[in-house]
């Protein structure tokens, strides 16, 4: 990925917001947060058992990166969610983000596209 981190740890990911919230508090700049659950996760690991879901949370987290600003993180709070850090980032600009995303993926479903086929379809940036 060109130098790009991959998706934080919880543990990293809390060492990442707290310093982008005490940097957006020094200089008071904006910061926004986006919480990422992906749908039926729990029904996917009663049908099928943990690794697909895994799979969905592992696919997810670097395709949100690649549509994202090179200093932007994602990162697991949990093990069924995604948070997107967005330093600099108003809630217009949140929302923005959290809009595309959401049309991109209907777009991808309506397509009938599966993860392996977006994978191979997404450029870096």
């Amino acid at each position: 990925m060109g130098g790009r981190i991959d998706c934080l740890s919880a543990v990293a990911l809390e060492d990442r917001l707290e310093e982008e919230i005490n940097r957006a508090g020094r200089h008071g700049t904006p910061l926004s947060c986006l919480l990422v659950a992906i749908e039926d996760l729990k029904e996917l690991a009663s049908r099928h058992g943990r690794e697909l879901p895994e799979q969905a949370l592992a696919y997810a987290g670097p395709a949100l990166l690649r549509e994202l600003r090179r200093f932007d993180r994602v990162g697991r709070p949990s093990d069924t969610e995604l948070l997107v850090v967005l330093p600099g980032a108003d809630s217009p600009r949140g929302e923005i983000v959290a809009t595309l995303g959401a049309q991109q993926e209907c777009g991808r479903r309506a397509r009938g596209e599966t993860p392996r086929q977006r994978g191979s379809q997404v450029s870096e940036r």
